[in-house]
This record gives structure tokens, C-alpha cells and sequence, in this order.
């Protein structure tokens, strides 16, 4: 089974806290104090600690560089054709695609494509 994380910006700081599902309470002095069982993560959200408008899923995926890719992030895909005399860019906001179980891409015109076969950059 994958895990399972999400993450939130803290209301005050805006440093980003993640909640895993491969992280207990005993766990706890092994990580940073951003890294959090997810019932802790959920408890600090409710509580207000972390900003619920901030929040957003692991997708389960990396990109070119290995950084993990989460709902709500902005990515970027670029390119040119071969001869190098056309070059190529893209944003998207990645979305969740909660009837099929998914995630997907949206551009500006609001165009959807698949997330899983981009060569993508996050932090455009």
C-alpha cells in the first residue's frame, strides 16, 4: 500500500507540515516536528494551528528532479523540437480527480490532461 500525506502551511510561520500515514505517535521523536501522524496533522488543522485552505495531497508522484508532487501546486512542463528552433512551455495547477481516484492537470484555459505522463518540474 502507498502512502498516504498531506500537506498544510502553519497559520502563523507559513512553513509547510506534512501528515504521513507511515507515521505513528511512537514515531514521533525519531522526526522533525513537520512531519506528523496523520491524526495529529487533521487535530492541528481543525484546531486552526495549520491554514485548511492550504492543504493539498501527495500524488503519489516525484518530478524530473524528485520532488514530490502534491494537489494545489503549480508545475511546470517545457521542451523544444528537435532542431531546437521552437521552444515550449506549460503550467498547470494540479487537481484532484476525486470520481476516477486521480489527479490531473489544468491549464489556463482550464484544458485537463493525465498527470502521469508529464515530464514536470515543480516550483514554476
Amino acid at each position: 500500500m502507498r502512502e498516504i500525506k498531506f500537506r498544510a502551511r502553519h497559520s502563523k510561520t507559513g512553513q509547510w507540515y506534512f501528515g504521513s500515514s507511515e507515521i505513528s505517535g511512537e514515531d514521533l521523536t525519531t522526526y522533525d516536528d513537520t512531519l506528523l501522524p496523520l491524526s495529529l496533522f487533521w487535530l492541528q488543522l481543525e484546531k486552526g494551528v495549520l491554514d485548511r485552505n492550504t492543504v493539498g495531497q501527495w500524488t503519489g508522484l516525484l518530478d524530473k528532479n524528485g520532488k514530490e508532487i502534491y494537489e494545489g501546486e503549480r508545475v511546470r512542463e517545457e521542451g523544444s523540437e528537435q532542431s531546437g528552433t521552437y521552444h515550449w512551455e506549460n503550467i498547470f495547477e494540479v487537481e484532484c480527480d476525486a470520481p476516477n481516484g486521480g489527479f490531473n492537470l489544468r491549464d489556463s484555459n482550464g484544458k485537463y490532461e493525465d498527470l502521469l505522463y508529464q515530464d514536470l518540474e515543480v516550483n514554476c
